[in-house]
């Protein structure tokens, strides 16, 4: 592993919700600076302040990427403005080596009257390029962001996508640094395109110290050599991307899900492997698993379709089973049962869904939204990211 880039020593920054006591706390700071003096002890707070980030204390090497994760809020933000130099800490130090280069909230510094090209060499003047060494590279900015056919033409003309396309050829290409902020920088665009920042992130990554910031969880723990999970400030765990990120998911508070149903029609019980789901509810990978409902309805027949839905942990649909049409009885009550032979639901946290429609799915009769959580689990350790895995049969010659 290469040298220490990024050092964030005991960090703390606080800020002050009352803006005219925020001004009055910056002067009288300010003052206390240029007199070489500090009234105040480090872990003091004055009326109406508060610590954005405290205590965090963190190493990235050069060829390291640090994912960093949290809930809005956490202060993911207020730590990357203290590596990129725009604010200062009031407690702890930072210390960065080398050249630093930060894609945040890209575009957003465009002169919408200008064009694309005209924009290129404003924001490449402002990091230190050159005319010469502009109009060298430019051909490539311009194929890297796929923009060959707008480049000429006014930026307030294109699209969001379009912008971020600009926004991060320009620093995709142009900057070469030792140090690399990514913040969200690939929440707007399509896949195709997403895909080659992806690429392109991977080969700087390689020869710089990159801190990832993404609520995207497959990304930050396909990109990582290691996640920071942040919360109100304070560093939660630092460690394998896999494991923070699950116990970072994990840590969201277990809220039931809404059922809604027509007049006539309720969820009476939901059983899984017998037991009704939650968050101590656990099932093995690869063992069978059944999921049992029964339900209350209007006393005639009925042809309905049955559905359960399983969401992982950030409640992303990952894998649906849909009955074929069934009759009811007309008694009033009914039971449906689907049965797995093998649970191929990566190990993690689950959620499940359920829903009952008539034969034309065209409406619902009920409506069970993520109400009920469940664990995979297994002893193997050689599971990805990927939320399927298969038990395939193998061959050798």
């Amino acid at each position: 592993m290469g040298e220490s880039l990024i050092i964030c020593d005991n960090v703390g920054k606080k800020f002050c919700r009352d803006l005219r006591k925020s001004l009055w706390y910056g002067l009288v700071d300010s003052l206390n600076e240029l007199r070489r003096r500090d009234v105040n002890e480090p872990d003091e707070l004055r009326p109406g302040e508060f610590w954005s980030n405290k205590g965090i204390s963190l190493e990235v090497r050069r060829g390291e990427c640090l994912g960093l994760v949290g809930r809005n809020g956490a202060g993911k933000t207020t730590l990357l403005k203290m590596i990129t130099g725009l604010i200062k800490p009031d407690q702890g130090r930072i210390r960065i080596t080398g050249m630093v280069g930060a894609m945040i909230a890209l575009g957003a510094g465009f002169n919408p009257v200008l064009t694309g090209r005209e924009n290129i060499y404003v924001n490449a003047s402002i990091l230190g390029l050159s005319t010469r060494q502009i109009e060298d590279r430019i051909d490539e900015i311009v194929e890297f962001g796929e923009l060959s056919d707008a480049i000429d033409a006014p930026v307030r003309t294109y699209s969001s996508g379009m912008n971020v396309r600009l926004g991060f050829a320009v620093a995709a290409v142009m900057v070469k640094p030792d140090v690399l902020i990514l913040d969200e920088v690939l929440a707007v665009g399509d896949l195709a395109f997403r895909n080659k920042c992806l690429t392109r992130m991977a080969e700087i990554m390689k020869t710089s110290a990159v801190i990832f910031v993404s609520h995207t969880s497959p990304i930050v723990n396909r990109y990582s050599s290691r996640v920071a999970w942040l919360d109100g400030g304070k560093l939660v765990k630092v460690g394998q991307p896999s494991h923070v990120i699950e116990e970072y998911s994990a840590s969201f508070d277990q809220q039931a899900g809404e059922t809604t149903s027509q007049p006539g029609w309720t969820l009476e019980s939901l059983q899984l492997n017998g037991q009704c789901p939650n968050h101590e509810s656990t099932v093995g990978w690869n063992e069978p698993l059944s999921i049992a409902a029964s339900i209350r309805l209007p006393e005639k027949k009925h042809r309905v379709r049955v559905k359960f839905q399983f969401s992982d942990s950030e409640q992303r649909p990952i894998a649906t089973a849909f009955s074929e049409t069934m009759e009811t009885g007309n008694s009033g009550n009914a039971q449906f049962e689907m049965k797995l032979d093998q649970s191929l639901l990566a190990p993690g946290k689950w959620f499940l869904s359920m829903a009952v429609f008539p034969e034309d799915l065209l409406s619902y009769h009920i409506l069970a939204n993520a109400g009920w959580t469940f664990q995979v689990s297994s002893g193997r350790q050689d599971f990805g990211a990927d939320r399927i895995h298969f038990q395939a049969q193998w061959k050798h010659q």
